[in-house]
């Protein structure tokens, strides 16, 4: 038997390497990416597990492969750890009434056949790489007069989702936890779609206010606890991808 974690179905797992850091295990032919704070369902081989630290521009993924084998029968629930002072990561897994069982993964080589799960096929090879905004426990506030804005956001790699349009000095809800915001859209009267120039990590319990600097030019203004505020760029996503 090769290497690797046979899944068999229905089989369980969540990372625990925190928000920092995007874990995708195979499942089968294709990649999985596991969230933090709720189990997700796997299923058949698992040799390699990528990990990406999201807050690098760009990310840049570790690759790690299993020195061991390992069949979990059906109902088996595990996480995905980083083995304490080593470049090492372990899944373990409660399996047949309550065994213990895991397997170690190494660090190796991108995989031959490897095709990267994050790239978008729809997008265009001409458009420029965006940024994302991380946010956990901060809202979205509106500071350009006149305007109405939303954004587009994720929560822990789940579907696009839509807030609420606020008004100038009112809040975007709902309030973010483990979010990625995508884009803004701005209405000023008539709306447009604005990606962050780069990726930027919000302190916990922050929020951020979309602002203008002069007509057609936006920004977001980054609250912290201490020091200066960071300032992200706003670029028009139809004027630069097309």
């Amino acid at each position: 038997m090769s290497a690797g974690i046979t899944f068999e179905p229905p089989c369980f797992l969540i990372s625990g390497l925190g928000n920092d850091f995007s874990v995708y295990v195979q499942d089968g032919s294709s990649w999985i990416l596991l969230s933090t704070d709720r189990f997700t369902p796997v299923a058949g081989l698992c040799r390699v597990i990528m990990v990406l630290e999201r807050f690098l521009p760009p990310p840049k993924p570790q690759f790690f492969g299993a020195e061991s084998s390992l069949v979990v029968a059906p109902d088996g629930w595990g996480i995905v750890q980083r083995l304490p002072n080593e470049d090492l990561l372990k899944v373990s897994m409660i399996v047949d009434g309550g065994n213990d069982k895991s397997v170690t993964f190494n660090p190796i080589n991108p995989p031959a056949d490897f095709v990267d799960p994050t790239e978008d096929a729809t997008q265009s090879p001409d458009t420029p790489p965006f940024g994302k905004i991380f946010i956990n426990g901060g809202g979205v506030w509106n500071g350009i007069k006149g305007s109405l804005i939303n954004f587009i956001y994720t929560v822990n790699g789940g579907a696009p989702t839509a807030s609420s349009v606020a008004g100038f000095g009112q809040e975007s809800g709902p309030l973010l936890n483990n979010a990625t915001i995508t884009s803004f859209v701005i209405r000023l009267p008539s709306a447009k779609g604005y990606w962050p120039l780069n990726n930027f990590k919000m302190e916990d319990g922050m929020s951020l206010v979309v602002l203008q600097k002069v007509p057609g030019v936006y920004y977001v203004a980054a609250m912290v606890v201490d020091g200066p505020i960071p300032i992200v760029g706003l670029t028009d996503i139809l004027q630069t991808s097309s």
